[in-house]
């Protein structure tokens, strides 16, 4: 049956191929199909012949492309365009819309009758005012015909004369700004009458560039500005070169870098690139030239005569003033009521609202006192707070938050970190700062910074319902929030939530000798969870607080959660608390490295097994295994940090993030001698009833993320981990092991599936389809590619496996899990792959094809893809033709060979070596 439908597929290809050839399908009389833009560069050779070159210095094709327009269509967008029928889509979108306009004329109509009503209601009991309903409007939806051209489709761009005309200028002015002065552009247009498309090829002669011979800035120009540009070239921050290119874009990046860094070092307030210019001189001959840079004078308002400006010296300017105001964003935020604050104005004689914000009638001036060894004590104003009643947010916590203060000098970097450290509390609605001259001396050097502070919503309650999909594990799991911003007036965050859902886990051994790989979601889990966070170290003391960095942005966090989870094979309850300090440094351009000290964590776990889980792990009698599935204590600490190179509100276009995590387990209580009086049937120390752990757990992971342009990037992962299990556990708790494969992990294997090392798992009846080990590598490298605005393509190769690292000799071939330096690379599994995404604005879902090149767990000499699976299927009868392909694993095609095991009677499933294997997920894998 499937060969004879097979055997139309040529036919079906040619078909679409004929039909999507007619690009021109509707390109209307008289009209081209603007097909192809084509830039080449000429050059004359000393004997005055034209010839074609490649990309010349500084001159960069994709850069000029971008300025031609119009733009071709995309061969794909445009083929999903000529798949619509227009008619039919006219046709529905008048249909859609005549639907709508009746349902809406319908909801209008129904409106004016209840306003009527309540109307006529209100007028009868004597009232000025009536409560106005109002029914939303139903929103056009235009069909799937139009959702699929909007996404994926696109109308097909005719030939305009004037765009190219347009273009060839835009050229030759790219070609100029680059250096080469006497460059010209033309055009050429080739038409295909019959296909109805046009070809538009533009020529380049470029000539010999001009290059910078002298640079350096005018002498006459402000002394200071000449001091500060001599530390800016000092500090390697100039881009000029002598013997470059006379590059605009160059030259004005030199004016952008200077002008920022005179505003980051506090030199100059104010100073913009507007205010320097170049002189280019080209009159020396030759293709060289003399480039000056000028500075204009600085001119400000005269303090007496409006219409006059007068000229200043560049020079630093202080802070001398700071203030926070601390608005209310309603009626509700009132600490005393409303009508409180309304007496207070009445008795001011004050309108309680001015442009639109409540007049604020309470000030408080926040003062701090440093000691120093050596002379007298000095008074520090940290700012003035400007309110209503009480002040929403501790004054102290946003003066620690303000990089601009008294007697500090006004740097924009200051005011750009000020406006983060806020933003970071995540307590505010808006926030405006403005920094401007002091108006009392306008011709002085102190500026006056003002905060406008209007806080956020201090209370939500959410309810937080979504499906999962991580690792292949499919989910269907809700949450219950309750949140408050700002508990203690000190931007405390508190979270009380209660979380529930099902899972579709996969099984952690085969049940009655079958190995099943079911999507049911087979384990259930809930339980509530608190977590309380202070901006702030807890529990040191104020004065400490107060004396510490404000780079530090340190927070203290406690987490205290209870989870209840029920799968097939056991039931588990775990008890989860932990207590950690987190900074995040500040370093330049608003780049931030984040640690963390986790002081106290603690796991308390107790595992209720089902019989024939607990016969399974007997049979098995691996103590890696048992003891991962054992009850447990687990009094753990650590450290980690994340490093990250992106820059906020930049394009980055090479972007690095280093994660590094460690973490050690019972050294404490194994030092203290804590169970030694209370031994498990193993012999192993207990406390609260349960064997406590021991162990060190270090953990890293390395990303990598190239833009190469708007269209392409590449992205690679590194993966490395290790676990030591010692003293009171045999090996790492589950929960702390590692594991390998699935949708965000190794795509060429199912989930949690890979066994260590190259252990032959399909050999074993009594094995555990769920795979762990005591350590891991990986490397993950993807290649991604425009394809729509709303797809994206993916080629993509995931190298890696998880290791043992101690040999436990309850298996024959246990020694193929172990990490060995000599042979691990011959345990590294390759899946390469092609992937899809979806960007649908509030989510990515990902669809990836992935193959396993390499399967480290075949025999030797049928790990790579392609070579014969002998010694794989040596003990497998196929009971007919003895094909490999289409066996039956449970006899349900009668067409097919059964697929049994020899000596068997039972269905086995067929276990493809090297199969595609689909993985939907959300978002990008890493």
């Amino acid at each position: 049956m499937l060969q004879q439908k097979l055997k139309y597929l040529p036919f079906i290809i040619g078909t679409l191929f004929i039909i999507g050839c007619r690009q021109a399908k509707y390109v209307g009389e008289g009209d081209y199909l603007h097909k192809k833009n084509e830039i080449n560069f000429v050059t004359i050779s000393p004997d005055g012949d034209t010839v074609k070159s490649d990309e010349q210095e500084g001159i960069y094709a994709s850069e000029m492309y971008d300025l031609v327009k119009p733009v071709p269509n995309k061969k794909f967008k445009l083929f999903i365009y000529n798949r619509i029928d227009t008619a039919k889509y006219t046709e529905q979108l008048a249909n859609k819309k005549h639907k709508t306009q009746k349902k809406n004329d319908h909801r209008i109509e129904k409106e004016k009758k209840i306003n009527d009503r309540r109307i006529a209601k209100a007028r009868k009991k004597g009232k000025e005012y009536y409560r106005q309903k109002e029914i939303e409007l139903k929103e056009q939806k235009n069909g799937w015909r139009d959702w699929v051209l909007v996404h994926m489709g696109q109308n097909p761009v005719m030939y305009d004369s004037a765009l190219v005309s347009k273009s060839t200028k835009q050229l030759e002015i790219y070609v100029h700004k680059r250096g080469y002065f006497d460059a010209t552009v033309t055009d050429t247009v080739t038409f295909k009458e019959k296909k109805r498309k046009a070809f538009v090829e533009y020529t380049v002669y470029l000539g010999e560039p001009y290059r910078i011979d002298t640079f350096y800035i005018d002498p006459m120009a402000d002394g200071n500005v000449i001091g500060e540009y001599r530390k800016f070239c000092e500090a390697d921050k100039s881009v000029i070169e002598i013997g470059a290119l006379i590059d605009e874009d160059v030259l004005d990046l030199e004016r952008d870098n200077f002008s920022r860094y005179g505003r980051d070092q506090g030199a100059f307030f104010g100073f913009n690139k507007s205010y320097i210019t170049y002189e280019v001189d080209t009159l020396g001959g030759g293709h060289s030239a003399r480039v000056v840079m000028h500075i204009a004078p600085k001119l400000v308002e005269h303090p007496y005569y409006p219409d006059s400006l007068v000229p200043i010296e560049y020079g630093a300017y202080t802070v001398r003033n700071v203030t926070f105001y601390l608005h209310n964003p309603d009626t509700l935020s009132f600490k005393y009521g409303f009508d409180f604050f309304k007496k207070r104005c009445d008795q001011y004689n004050l309108n309680y609202v001015i442009d639109n914000q409540y007049v604020l009638l309470d000030t408080f001036v926040n003062i701090d006192t440093i000691h120093f060894r050596k002379g007298d004590p000095k008074i520090i104003n940290k700012g003035v707070f400007i309110y209503n009643d009480v002040p929403f947010l501790e004054p102290d916590l946003i003066d620690k938050n303000n990089f601009l203060y008294i007697p500090h000098f006004a740097k924009e970097e200051y005011l750009e970190r000020s406006y983060r450290a806020l933003l970071q509390l995540d307590v505010f609605s808006t926030i405006t700062p403005i920094v401007e001259v002091d108006p009392k001396d306008p011709l002085g050097r102190g500026v006056n910074v003002t905060y406008h502070l209007t806080p956020a919503k201090r209370q939500t309650f959410v309810l937080e319902p979504k499906v999962v999909n991580s690792n292949s594990i499919v989910g269907i799991m809700g949450q219950v929030s309750y949140n408050h911003k700002n508990l203690f007036r000190g931007a405390q965050k508190l979270k009380v939530s209660f979380i529930g859902g099902f899972e579709a886990q996969p099984l952690i051994v085969s049940r009655d000798g079958v190995e099943e790989k079911s999507f049911s979601l087979n384990t259930f889990q809930w339980g509530p969870s608190i977590q309380l966070s202070f901006p702030k170290l807890v529990p040191m003391t104020k004065k400490f607080y107060q004396n510490s960095s404000k780079r530090a942005f340190p927070t203290t966090k406690f987490d205290l959660t209870v989870n209840f989870e029920k799968r097939t094979e056991f039931k588990r309850r775990l008890a989860h608390f932990s207590y950690e300090w987190n900074f995040k440094v500040s370093g330049d351009e608003g780049k931030k490295d984040e640690y963390a000290i986790r002081w106290i964590n603690f796991d308390f776990v107790r595992l209720e097994k089902t019989d024939e889980f607990k016969l399974k792990l007997a049979e098995l009698n691996d103590p890696f295994l048992l003891n991962s599935y054992a009850d447990h204590f687990t009094l753990y600490n650590g450290i980690s940090y994340k490093k990250d190179s992106q820059k906020p509100n930049q394009d980055n276009k090479f972007i690095r993030i280093n994660t590094f995590n460690a973490i050690q387990s019972g050294g404490l209580l194994g030092a203290s001698n804590i169970g030694s009086n209370s031994l498990s049937d193993d012999g192993l120390k207990q406390i609260f009833g349960v064997p406590f752990t021991q162990f060190i757990r270090i953990d890293n992971q390395y990303l990598l993320l190239w833009k190469i342009n708007k269209k392409h990037k590449l992205a690679a992962r590194f993966l490395a981990g290790v676990g030591f299990a010692y003293g009171n556990s045999p090996s790492l708790p589950y929960e702390q092991s590692f594991y390998s494969g699935g949708s965000n992990d190794i795509r060429a294997f199912p989930a949690r599936s890979m066994a260590p090392g190259s252990i032959r798992t399909y050999e074993d009846t009594t094995r555990t389809t769920t795979q762990i080990g005591d350590m891991r590598l990986q490397i993950n490298l993807e290649y991604r590619f425009y394809i729509t605005d709303m797809l994206e393509g993916a080629l993509f190769v995931d190298m890696g496996n998880i290791w043992k690292i101690k040999d436990d000799t309850t298996t024959m071939d246990d020694d193929l899990g172990i990490f060995k330096f000599n042979t691990f690379w011959k345990q590294v599994a390759i899946g390469p792959g092609i992937g899809i995404r979806a960007d649908f604005d509030f989510l990515i879902v990902r669809l990836d094809i992935a193959f396993a090149l390499h399967n480290p767990y075949l025999p030797a000499g049928e790990k790579w893809f392609g070579t014969p699976y002998d010694t794989y299927f040596s003990n497998w009868d196929f009971n007919g033709n003895g094909k490999i392909d289409g066996g039956d694993t449970d006899g349900s095609d009668p067409d097919k060979p059964n697929l049994v095991k020899a000596g068997d009677e039972s269905y086995y499933p067929y276990f493809a070596p090297h199969a595609l294997r689909f993985n939907i997920g959300i978002g990008y894998p890493f």
